[in-house]
Formats: structure tokens, C-alpha cells, sequence
């Protein structure tokens, strides 16, 4: 189901847009596999091809790993869905997109109850770690792989924030410190975007805009919360090489031409409006 019009003037307007459920529960539940199999510790065939998993080492703290999508034939299967692809598109109102990256994430469940800061995610702005690209017109889905709500980590946003631009306190993915966060932003932009958390169902998918501010907060609840969060870019953006943080995206394009396009087999063609669904 593709957002209305007056849909995508919310998501321009909010900087998110959160969709019907897209995947039914036998499709939630091999994801799911999926990610706790990526999470397990059994390194695929060859090791991981990129970076290993985050914070493998501490059970409490959130876990994150890239790239799963090159490896793992389900998670590349959701990923490059034309379900999602298809609302991509439309929300960043462009006929051809690219896969940027994929990140699969894993909040313990806190089973006895006893906060701990590195359950959280800190306030942050994609495009913060993805500055590489020439284009701030990227989105990220997040398909949730179970019902969240705020009792067990539901992602909470800056309603509005994509408006402020990239801000100066952007890169706190892991800064478990959510008022202090929250009050940098305040402090940089004013306190008037709106916080909200999205509480959703199993199998539906929030897309949120790189520039929105948003994390979320521990799960209290003894089972994981599990989510998978591929980005998308228009087809045609370009590599930018000026003095910002390098990251593995420009690591991934072998050393590129400033200004050259951004392409190859790490960034797939996952949607064209004019052959739907189809990839290269």
C-alpha cells in the first residue's frame, strides 16, 4: 500500500510516515531467525565480510550489525521487497532507488528489571554517519519484528527535526544518555519538535527521514525487541569526499572520484518505476 498525497506531505511535514502491516506473522517470524542468527556468534562462511557484530560482548547492551543483507538470503529478501521499496520511492518522491545499507539490531530484554543505559538508543540523526552521500534525501525503514510499544524500546522521534538541518550533536547512536541528548538538541534548535514514541505492530514498517532526530529507550520487557533497518537513496547520488568522519560506505566504493555516482554491487538498484520490484 503506497502513501496518498496528503501522506507524503506528513512524512515532509513530521519526517516519518508509518505504514500498514506489510508482512504477515510466517514472514516476521523467519526474519526473526534470521536476525538472532546473524547475532548468534556463528560467523557465516568466511566471516563477516565487513565488520562483526556491535557490543557482541555485552549481553545487555543494544547490539547492531551492517551488511547482514550480503549474506543472509532472508534479510536480503526483505530488504530489497518491493513493499518497502515501493513506499521508499514515493515517500522520497523519486522513480529509481539504491540500497545504502542494511542494520539489524537487537534490544535485550532487562528480564529483571533493572534499568541499564546501554539498552538504550541515543538521539541521533542518520545522515550524521552518512555524510558520504550527496544527497540528504535518504530514508530508513524500520520493520518491526514483533509488537513494540514503550515497554519494551519503541523508537521515539523529534517530530519535525529533519527541518533543522544536519545539528552540530547528531552522531549519539550510542550515547545512552537520552536527557542529555535531548537537551543538546534543545539547546541547538529550541524544544519545539514534539517527542513521540511509535508504537507499532509486529510487521509493520516505520520510514523515517536521515535527518530526523530520534533513539529509544530500554526494554523492560524479558523478551528482545528485534528490528530490521535497511536505508534507501535516489539512484544518481554522488560520493562526496570533503572533511567529514569517513565511513564504510566510502570504504565499500574502492577508493572513488569525488563526484562520481554512487553504484555498484554494495548498492543495488532495488527499485525503477518503470520495471517495479525488479533489482540488478
Amino acid at each position: 500500500m503506497l502513501p496518498n498525497e496528503r501522506e507524503i506531505e506528513e512524512y515532509w511535514e513530521v519526517g516519518y510516515w508509518v505504514a500498514p502491516p506489510l508482512f504477515d506473522a510466517d514472514e516476521i517470524d523467519k526474519a526473526r531467525e534470521a536476525v538472532l542468527a546473524v547475532h548468534s556468534g556463528r560467523e557465516p562462511e568466511g566471516g563477516y565480510p565487513f565488520m562483526p557484530p556491535l557490543n557482541a560482548d555485552k549481553p545487555r547492551a543494544v547490539k547492531t550489525l551492517m551488511y547482514a543483507w550480503y549474506f543472509n538470503d532472508v534479510i536480503r529478501k526483505m530488504v530489497t521487497d518491493p513493499r518497502i521499496t515501493a513506499i521508499a520511492a514515493s515517500l522520497m518522491g523519486v522513480d529509481r532507488v539504491r540500497l545504502w545499507q542494511d542494520q539489524v539490531i537487537v534490544k535485550p530484554g532487562l528480564a529483571d528489571g533493572e534499568p541499564d543505559p546501554e539498552n538504550n538508543v541515543g538521539f541521533h540523526q542518520d545522515y550524521s554517519y552518512w555524510q558520504d552521500s550527496s544527497t540528504t534525501n535518504m530514508i530508513t525503514a524500520n520493520i518491526v519484528l514483533q509488537d513494540t510499544t514503550e515497554a519494551n524500546g519503541a523508537m521515539r522521534v523529534l517530530m519535525g527535526s529533519h527541518r533543522f538541518g544536519l545539528l552540530e550533536a547528531a552522531s549519539h547512536f550510542f550515547d545512552p544518555d537520552l536527557d542529555r541528548v535531548r537537551a543538546d538538541y534543545a539547546t541547538e534548535r529550541g524544544s519545539g519538535a514534539g517527542e513521540r514514541a511509535l508504537e507499532v505492530l509486529g510487521g509493520q514498517v516505520t520510514f523515517h527521514h536521515s535527518l530526523l532526530v530520534h533513539g529509544s529507550g530500554p526494554n523492560r520487557s524479558p523478551e528482545p525487541r528485534l528490528t530490521l533497518a535497511p536505508a534507501y537513496f535516489p539512484d544518481g547520488a554522488r560520493i562526496r569526499l570533503d572533511d567529514h568522519p569517513e565511513s564504510p560506505h566510502r570504504v565499500l566504493m574502492h577508493a572513488p572520484v569525488p563526484g562520481s555516482e554512487i553504484t555498484g554491487k554494495y548498492f543495488p538498484l532495488v527499485y525503477d518505476g518503470s520495471r517495479a520490484g525488479q533489482s540488478d
